[in-house]
């Protein structure tokens, strides 16, 4: 069967463009694309702007192009090949590594260093004229991650308002044996507060039992500044509510997310969600600020089958976390990487997650995160869950 798809692949052979200034290189080049029969040689240019005008009447599959050139440089051309020619594949050989991270935004499918050995570049050129991976994709939008709404979902301000009304009730409860010293109780409703709805809403939560702390003496007829219980004064003990608040938030982070966030995902693969609604439903599951859901033809072409959190930014601006979706699907694997703002406007870091069906990848869910996040062992294996839902997703 491989022998077969070799065959296939060198029946019809991929046009190859080489643009460099360097006659040697040019020559080592077009020797080398002539070792594999699935390439073939139709092209090849001294200058950038040559080799503009020789890619768009040829129309090559894939484009070798430098950098280091005199007058424009590749990656000054590069948008102009991305725009005229989608579907070409665009191979940046330069003596410059620093430039990936430009030349990728800018719209390059790989990078391979002119340091490095022949056999890398040809194996690269082999692996993408074989649709092996989905680097020959060029989405139409650029995504940006939508602001985030701060509004309190309504089921925490009722998580918060219970917690302080417990409190209300103990303190009155306590006051008859204990005087003032039933504001000690509010610990225990502060530390219950941080624990279920984090160390934020802990915080705040201090601050409520607090106030209605002095409220309450007011009521029962307790001096504010002259309690039973001696702890250095009421700034001390604010400080110790507003503590207790904030550490259970961070104690509860592992446990409470990690049980919500199952019941999310539990939720969403019983409500077999497609498109949009299943990235709506696995945004707050997966604890993302955006997820893209792929679909992967068998051509290697993506389709965005669906998002949640991410906009549009531009018409005519490429995605720009192809090479990194490339890369999970090559390897089957989850890809993490530091975003910088480059893949999905906004984001810090990103996870790609093939979505595979009998071991064959046929989509990629790619969630963006406005901080840099590291995941867990727990959290990688809720990808792997939501991917395998993904696949009833993609429609």
């Amino acid at each position: 069967m491989a022998d077969e798809r070799d065959g296939a692949a060198a029946a019809v052979a991929s046009s190859v463009l080489i643009i460099d200034d360097s006659s040697a290189v040019r020559d080592g080049l077009r020797t080398l694309v002539e070792t594999d029969a699935s390439l073939r040689t139709v092209g090849e240019a001294a200058t950038a702007y040559e080799g503009v005008h020789l890619a768009l009447a040829l129309r090559p599959d894939l484009i070798l192009l430098d950098n280091e050139m005199p007058g424009r440089r590749g990656l000054e051309v590069l948008p102009v090949l991305r725009s005229a020619l989608p579907d070409t594949i665009v191979v940046v050989f330069s003596m410059s590594p620093s430039i990936s991270e430009e030349a990728y935004r800018l719209g390059a499918t790989a990078v391979v260093s002119k340091d490095g050995s022949q056999a890398r570049l040809l194996d690269t050129l082999r692996e993408l004229r074989r649709g092996q991976t989905s680097t020959t994709v060029h989405l139409s939008s650029f995504a940006r991650l939508q602001g985030r709404s701060r509004a309190i979902p309504a089921r925490d301000i009722a998580l918060l308002l219970a917690a302080v009304v417990s409190y209300v009730v103990a303190y009155l409860v306590g006051e008859p044996r204990i005087a003032a010293g039933a504001a000690a109780l509010g610990i225990a409703s502060v530390g219950a507060a941080g624990f279920l709805l984090g160390p934020a809403l802990g915080a705040v939560a201090a601050a409520l039992v607090g106030a209605i702390t002095l409220a309450l003496w007011t009521i029962t007829g307790h001096p504010v500044d002259a309690t039973e219980l001696r702890t250095g004064g009421n700034a001390v003990a604010a400080a110790v509510l507003v503590l207790v608040g904030v550490v259970a938030g961070f104690l509860r982070a592992p446990i409470v997310r990690d049980r919500r966030a199952d019941a999310l995902l539990r939720d969403t693969v019983r409500a077999h969600a497609v498109g949009d609604d299943f990235a709506r439903r696995m945004r707050p599951a997966l604890a993302a600020d955006g997820v893209m859901l792929f679909g992967l033809s068998g051509a290697g072409r993506l389709r965005i089958a669906g998002t949640a959190g991410t906009a549009d930014q531009t018409a005519d601006r490429p995605f720009l976390g192809v090479p990194a979706v490339a890369r999970a699907v090559r390897g089957t694997g989850i890809v993490t990487v530091d975003a910088g703002g480059d893949l999905v406007a906004g984001a810090r870091s990103a996870a790609f997650v093939p979505i595979l069906s009998a071991g064959t990848p046929v989509g990629v869910l790619a969630l963006f995160y406005r901080n840099a996040v590291r995941l867990s062992p727990a959290d990688m294996q809720r990808l792997r869950s939501a991917a395998t839902a993904a696949q009833g997703a993609l429609g």
